[in-house]
């Protein structure tokens, strides 16, 4: 990118990101990249919509905010305008630099995991579209407990993803994956695994939602809740895909980060049939 003319990286970004089968999934892109720009167009206006109806309730000025999984950065750049800052998570370096090109702003910070997490960096609010539906327990696990340490007391959570009855829990005739204890290197190893295995051939994980939900649990969440999302809230793609092809239903989950891991359950569990209510939390995160 840095010996590319400024004027053509855009289009070389588009390029670059049409060569994985994901991010522009379903497109009828040709190999010479004919469609892309459309495509692009598509993917940031279906999430500044999404941004707009489901997103802006949790959003508000003086968050911090992290984009864990964010891709070519249209989710980012979506909420860029709504909070104070966000920090952009990926894998793949590749792909922060085209995010860099298409989704600049002055408040977004492009990293790797392994650039963030463990450097003692606080946020408020964590978001994630897609990242838990295409990794299994463990790697989920993992995740979530690194999200937990990165984000203060009271932050919220916020993941969409896909849930399904027909799924057994632990203890319905199916095995959950071990829980062990999360570190940064197996947290950052399992992530880059979970996207490397979604570049060849996706593996995605709907759950049933009482398991969905215990595993945000162990790993610090409470107040849990989980509302069903309208199939036009989530744009054409993998994640609808998915929903459609498993008959799994979209879900927003968003659960608060608790002060310890220890204490009783304040689980609260309601599956909607619509939109989260437009209420914002009556306090900021705590900033210790």
């Amino acid at each position: 990118m840095a010996l590319t003319p400024s004027s053509w990286r855009p289009g070389l970004a588009l390029r670059l990101l049409g060569l994985a089968p994901h991010y522009f999934h379903g497109r009828g892109l040709s190999f010479r990249g004919h469609g892309l720009g459309s495509a692009a167009h598509r993917s940031r206006v279906s999430l500044e919509m999404f941004v707009r109806d489901v997103l802006e309730p949790y959003l508000a000025p003086e968050q911090d905010l992290l984009d864990v999984g964010c891709g070519p950065g249209y989710l980012t750049r979506a909420v860029a305008g709504r909070v104070w800052s966000v920090t952009a998570l990926d894998v793949s370096r590749g792909v922060l630099a085209c995010a860099r090109i298409l989704n600049p702003a002055i408040n977004i910070d492009y990293r790797t995991p392994q650039d963030f997490f463990g450097s003692g960096r606080r946020v408020d609010i964590a978001v994630s579209l897609d990242v838990a539906t295409w990794m299994g327990d463990g790697e989920l696990t993992d995740l979530l407990d690194l999200v937990w340490a990165s984000l203060r007391p009271g932050g919220c959570l916020v993941l969409r993803t896909c849930v399904r009855a027909d799924i057994p829990g632990p203890g319905h005739g199916q095995a959950a994956e071990p829980v062990g204890q999360s570190t940064l290197a197996v947290g950052q190893s399992r992530l880059a695994h979970s996207r490397g295995s979604r570049r060849g051939s996706p593996h995605c994980h709907p759950r049933q939602a009482d398991h969905l939900v215990g595993l945000v649990e162990q790993a610090g969440f409470g107040s849990v809740l989980l509302h069903a999302l309208h199939a036009l809230a989530v744009e054409s793609g993998p994640q609808r895909a998915v929903a459609e092809s498993a008959a799994a239903q979209n879900c927003l989950l968003v659960a608060i980060r608790r002060y310890d891991r220890i204490g009783g359950s304040d689980r609260i569990t309601a599956v909607a049939t619509q939109s989260p209510p437009p209420q914002r939390a009556s306090q900021p995160a705590a900033r210790g």
